[in-house]
């Protein structure tokens, strides 16, 4: 702390906590789908681990949010933001909700609903690992009193939408229509790169993509690093 404050998180450290969440939400996501793919699955774990996933990109795309707004912020309000679920899924649906026009009120409605279905899905993961009073059936509910056919589609359900999250990041996914602002910007911090889908050129400079991509009969595609 310097005068009673905490000192701010620096450019640097917010770009390798982006890094790490994204890459942490797909290692989750790899262990939830094979939880589920599992002779015997453990469908809790598999709710746990891929809702995490989840909640670790809203939380790497908050942190580019940041650093797009060119905003500054210290590790006691970071903290803050951290521990909050609700704020890392709104980060994540609103960082979509960009790419969206604002009178297109269809896409704008289903991703409210993407929102609600999110935080409902966080309720489900605390809900398959913890014991918890259910005051309407005045009784202990816990994940393992379900069907194993129901618990087969809550993990279903879960993974469904982790994998719409996470692998259509970099992606264009049903309701995203442009990216090239996120794309740029993880180029320029150095998160992806630029690949010719017809020659061998590969760059992580935005002049030099840019240029190349102007070339008759070649197309530049992006991948993280």
């Amino acid at each position: 702390m310097i005068n009673g404050k905490f000192w701010p998180i620096d450019d640097k450290k917010i770009t390798d906590g982006y890094s790490l969440s994204l890459k942490n939400a797909k290692k989750l996501l790899v262990v939830a789908q094979e939880q589920f793919d599992k002779e015997t699955p453990d469908y809790a774990l598999c709710i746990f681990l891929a809702a995490s996933a989840i909640e670790e990109t809203g939380k790497g795309i908050l942190l580019l949010s940041l650093l797009m707004k060119n905003q500054k912020i210290d590790a006691k309000k970071w903290e803050k933001k951290f521990e909050n679920h609700e704020v890392k899924i709104t980060a994540a649906v609103n960082h979509i909700r960009e790419f969206v026009k604002k009178g297109d009120k269809k896409r704008h409605k289903a991703l409210d609903e993407l929102r609600s279905e999110l935080l409902e899905i966080l309720e489900q993961k605390f809900a398959s690992i913890y014991i918890d009073w259910d005051a309407t059936k005045n009784d202990w509910a816990f994940f393992d009193e379900m069907s194993k056919t129901e618990k087969k589609q809550q993990a279903k359900r879960v993974l469904k939408n982790a994998n719409w999250i996470i692998d259509g990041y970099l992606k264009d996914g049903k309701l995203i229509t442009e990216r090239t602002k996120v794309i740029w910007e993880m180029v320029r911090v150095g998160l992806a790169v630029g690949e010719c889908k017809n020659c061998s050129f590969i760059s992580n400079n935005l002049q030099e993509i840019a240029s190349h991509n102007k070339e008759p009969n070649h197309q530049i595609g992006f991948r993280e690093t």
